[in-house]
């Protein structure tokens, strides 16, 4: 039994990659959208930290939210894309990481609503609708190493995910470990009183 739960337990502990997820972004009324993704935090005051790719126009076909790019008000970050800052490797994620999938504008006069979508085209995809209107500034990325110098500081959204074991996109944060502790002592106290 000590060794069914050790097994259990180091494949709860694993945490697999998968590639070739794609975040996209339709601008509704947004007329020129920018998008960010960020790994274990995102801080507006320091745009730089933990930035794993970003993007500014696309025009192409989407993946997951159905029709073509707009140019100015769609952008996509995802393999192949030669304009996203890491010249189209895509995003590899790794489950039980906290992601922040940021979109804002090219600068202080581009803000609005926009549609948005999250996947790998094998595991659940997330979708979800944002405004960026009146919401907070910052000074975006225009690489991985330098800030916009467009206008002044442009408004975002920001939408928290991680990729659960199985690789499916989940919006919102990671469950606290306290959390996933509570659940490995639930399952060993179940276990001992199976054997009594």
């Amino acid at each position: 039994m000590k060794k069914v739960l050790l097994v259990a337990f180091a494949a709860a502990l694993s945490a697999p990659t998968f590639a070739a997820y794609v975040f996209e972004v339709n601008g509704v009324t947004n007329p020129d959208t920018y998008i960010l993704v960020y790994q274990n935090s995102f801080n507006p005051g320091n745009a730089l930290a933990n930035l794993m790719d970003g993007d500014d126009d696309f025009s192409g076909a989407f993946s997951f939210l159905g029709g073509s790019g707009q140019g100015f008000a769609s952008s996509k970050i995802g393999a192949g894309e030669t304009s996203n800052y890491s010249g189209g490797t895509g995003l590899n994620l790794v489950s039980g990481t906290q992601y922040y999938a940021v979109t804002t504008g090219f600068d202080n006069s581009s803000f609005g609503s926009y549609n948005a979508a999250l996947g790998n085209g094998v595991n659940a995809t997330a979708f979800w609708s944002g405004d960026t209107t009146g919401k907070p500034t910052f000074n975006r990325p225009v690489s991985y190493t330098s800030l916009s110098g467009v206008g002044t500081a442009v408004p975002y959204d920001v939408q928290a995910f991680f990729i659960a074991q199985n690789g499916d996109v989940k919006l919102g944060v990671i469950p606290e470990p306290a959390s996933m502790i509570a659940l490995g002592a639930g399952l060993v106290a179940l276990a001992r009183r199976r054997r009594k």
